[in-house]
């Protein structure tokens, strides 16, 4: 089987860029996490390997980081910033 046969395999993700694409379908100050979930069950539901919560999340915590580090729209970058100071928060009160 060639990567070409799997042409779908990835199609949440624009290939311009290296985040879902929720986060260029959606407007930055729309952008927000339970959104975020709630689209990628919506995008994986006929994939239920990719329904499990670390891999949407993980693709979350990545999406945004690439935003940060490759977009040019400042917007975009400061909202993607503050996205990851929730979820970094988020993760603290789970540790303790």
């Amino acid at each position: 089987m060639f990567i070409s046969d799997h042409k779908n395999l990835f199609a949440p993700f624009t290939m311009a860029n290296s985040w879902h694409a929720y986060f260029d379908r959606t407007d930055a100050e729309d952008w927000n996490i339970l959104q975020f979930h709630i689209e990628w069950i919506q995008d994986n539901e006929r994939n239920p390997v990719n329904l499990a919560y670390d891999k949407s999340s993980d693709t979350l915590a990545k999406s945004l980081r690439a935003i940060v580090n490759k977009h040019v729209d400042d917007k975009k970058v400061t909202k993607a910033k503050s996205l990851l100071a929730v979820i970094k928060a988020s993760l603290l009160l789970i540790c303790f």
